[in-house]
């Protein structure tokens, strides 16, 4: 019974179960289908199922599963990377539940457990019993991609209103890791955004896109043609069209093998037409040492310059978001007209809604003078909400022949 094993645990009387739903793991061995959103997570011999926690104090606990069906010899194997604590644990099968002896982490921090060995049945629930329920922090929502994290870039001695922005936003980005369904954002502003994405294992992606005016979210169909963006020219390769359900608007990429561990180098420009903006998008090409033209949109009902920069990290599919995103940016330079380059030195961290409730595994840290910004993968130091990080001074500013870049609309859409 589970109060035997409490009994074992500990003779304090407070233990509590920690229950974690069987559908918030990750399948790491076996077909993802066997898992059921919301529901259950179907054991063949292959399947692996994998979680990841945080210990807040020193923990000890047992685990007890649960579910229908279950036979096979199951294992449990716990580790703790950080402290070199691993430990796999064989089950024992009883009526309500299979049990396993009690694990005792040597230090606080993050730590993972995989569940393996099962030969058949549905696994629904895991409990953890713990010495205090609050010691032990898990993701207990259906949703399993790691929380999106971000940098913002605050522009000394201006603020974020349309005739105090930048004309130009320069970053770089290099990617550390590269899981499937990354998305490392290098320039981002008030009305669009401009990365790279890891697609799949033989697609990779730089996208430029640029949102309507108004307040449509999800139906581009359903935006006046006064809101919307307009495609003014596409470099040689790019697909330009349209997206929505995140907001609506144009959208164009390039599919592009760019290379992990190598700097990427991307170029906003805004320029004022009217009561409109155009916005322009330029990627450096490694390959062919130049810069070319992603795409120039003009953005109706704008007519400012480029503002609230920033950058993020995402994890844009949720099967794999156990896995660490890792990417350095930087360092950062705007400029204005004839103003020289100005770099921008200090980053501020914040996280969409499911960091600091569901998700905490991320963290933003200097590196010289690059920020390196970091989201799943069960680790990092779990940075506050708008902290914020300085990096180091680069004296060199980027070089670049601006008449040498090309001009939106001499290149043929295709």
């Amino acid at each position: 019974m589970v109060t035997s094993l409490l009994v074992l645990l500990s003779s304090q009387s407070y233990l509590q179960d920690v229950e974690v739903p069987a559908y918030t793991g990750y399948v790491v061995g076996g077909h993802e289908s066997a898992l059921e959103e919301g529901k259950w997570v179907s054991f063949d011999k292959e399947t692996r199922l994998s979680f990841g926690g945080y210990a807040r104090d020193l923990a000890g606990f047992g685990i007890v599963l649960t579910g229908r069906g279950l036979t096979g010899l199951p294992l449990v194997t716990i580790k703790q990377p950080a402290s070199g604590y691993a430990k796999v644990a064989r089950g024992r099968f009883h009526e309500d539940g299979i049990y396993f002896d009690p694990a005792s982490l040597p230090s606080k921090g993050w730590f993972t457990f995989e569940v393996s060995g099962f030969s058949d049945g549905q696994l629904q629930t895991v409990k953890l019993v713990s010495t205090r329920k609050e010691n032990l922090f898990f993701n207990m929502k259906p949703r399993r991609n790691a929380a999106s994290v971000h940098i913002g870039y605050p522009n000394p001695g201006a603020s974020d209103r349309k005739d105090e922005g930048v004309e130009w936003f320069y970053n770089e980005v290099q990617a550390v890791t590269d899981p499937q369904h990354s998305f490392y954002m290098a320039c981002g502003f008030s009305r669009g955004y401009f990365g790279m994405q890891v697609n799949s294992g033989t697609e990779r992606r730089v996208i430029f896109s640029v949102w309507d005016s108004g307040t449509e979210a999800d139906d581009r169909n359903k935006v006046a043609d006064e809101n919307r963006v307009k495609l003014l020219g596409k470099g040689e390769g790019v697909y330009a069209g349209e997206f929505g359900n995140e907001g609506t608007g144009g959208h164009s990429h390039l599919k592009i093998q760019w290379e992990t561990g190598v700097r990427q180098r991307f170029l906003v420009r805004a320029q004022k037409a009217d009561t409109a903006t155009i916005y322009t998008g330029y990627y450096f090409r490694p390959d062919l040492n130049k810069w070319m033209l992603i795409a120039s949109f003009r953005a109706p009902k704008d007519g400012g310059l480029l503002r609230g920069l920033h950058s993020f990290n995402e994890n844009f599919w949720g099967t794999n978001g156990h896995l660490k995103r890792a990417a350095e940016f930087g360092p950062v330079w705007v400029k204005s007209g004839k103003d020289s380059w100005k770099q921008l030195k200090d980053g501020v961290f914040t996280h969409d809604a499911t960091g600091g409730k569901d998700r905490i595994d991320y963290d933003l840290k200097a590196i010289g003078n690059r920020w390196l910004l970091q989201n799943g993968g069960f680790e990092g130091a779990s940075p506050a909400y708008r902290s914020t990080v300085t990096v180091a001074e680069e004296k060199q500013a980027p070089k670049i022949d601006f008449s040498d870049l090309p001009v939106p609309g001499s290149v043929q859409n295709r």
